[in-house]
């Protein structure tokens, strides 16, 4: 399995939000990948993706 790698840099929930749809178009084009996300904890992604099944 090949591995990627997405920076979310902006700082708060409503850019994460915003970015959501093009991070879950790459992962969706990219099925073989195995994708880590990394971004600010002041996001709340940990909260955000929680229930996420992507």
């Amino acid at each position: 399995m090949n591995k990627g790698l997405i920076i979310q840099t902006r700082p708060g929930v409503g850019d994460l939000c915003m970015f959501l749809p093009y991070i879950q178009q790459i992962k969706e084009h990219n099925k073989d990948f195995e994708f880590t996300l990394i971004t600010k904890k002041r996001t709340s992604a940990k909260q955000i993706l929680k229930y996420d099944p992507s």
